[in-house]
């Protein structure tokens, strides 16, 4: 990407977070018709590209990664179904949760793109994936546009031009795990009781909500008790215990030079 500045890339960071938006939600919209859908997911791989965090801005990419990016987004394209397509939304869901503790516009920009993925998954793509179908076609094109809707504060926030800010993947592995959680709950809720899947969506959110909430009391100390990151804390520092015993097994393992593959077979 030599031939595009650092500047002009992070000054465009979150138009180009629309534009990456925008074509994906289009793309998922005519996923029936896979030639538009292969067409739109181009696009938003372009756009993609251009906006990932992964590599800084002012590094060009070197033959081997960028033959891997093609190979990956050809093969994407290829097989391009309605399974593949959830994994996408939790890759980026990931990789846009792990910027979300940014400051100032940059959060909020974060947030709009996370929102819309989320509403995405639990409203459009996990009832397609199940054939669990709760919205009539025109309610699902107005879910659609509000999504677009919804992205078009990003075109006109001005970005950080500064140097990109880090992803914290540990983060963004756990609101998908908690996604997945929410998606699937709803839908082991629907085919055991029947129920429309809306219904079961609310009740997942529902107890997903008060173990949220039981979790949050009990991490911090209260009441004489020390609280669950303390514990934790302990845990990990505590001597000879089995994180201390794992440390100093990779510690081993790394300070001896003479060990060969089939050492770990």
């Amino acid at each position: 990407m030599s031939f595009l500045s650092s500047r002009l890339l992070l000054g465009n960071e979150h138009r180009l977070l629309g534009l990456m938006m925008v074509t994906l939600i289009a793309a998922l919209a005519f996923i029936d018709d896979i030639n538009i859908s292969r067409s739109l997911f181009i696009t938003h791989f372009g756009f993609f590209l251009l906006w990932q965090p992964i590599y800084k801005k002012e590094t060009q990419f070197s033959m081997v990664n960028l033959v891997s990016l093609i190979t990956l987004i050809s093969a994407f394209i290829i097989w391009l179904n309605i399974w593949l397509t959830p994994i996408w939304l939790l890759l980026l869901l990931s990789l846009l949760t792990g910027r979300i503790f940014s400051r100032g516009l940059e959060r909020v920009a974060y947030g709009i793109a996370i929102i819309v993925i989320f509403l995405q998954l639990i409203l459009v793509t996990t009832p397609d994936l199940f054939s669990l179908y709760s919205f009539t076609e025109p309610v699902r094109t107005s879910i659609n546009l509000i999504l677009i809707i919804m992205l078009l504060p990003l075109f006109f926030m001005p970005a950080d031009t500064g140097h990109p800010s880090n992803v914290d993947f540990i983060r963004g592995f756990l609101i998908v795990l908690l996604t997945l959680f929410m998606c699937m709950g709803a839908v082991i809720v629907t085919t055991t009781t029947n129920s429309p899947y809306i219904q079961s969506l609310a009740t997942t959110i529902f107890l997903a909500a008060i173990f949220l909430f039981a979790a949050a009391v009990l991490w911090s100390p209260r009441g004489g008790f020390s609280g669950l990151a303390q514990l934790w804390e302990r845990y990990l520092l505590n001597i000879g215990g089995p994180f201390e015993q794992w440390i100093s097994h990779l510690s081993s393992l790394e300070a001896n030079s003479t060990l060969e593959p089939d050492y770990f077979n």
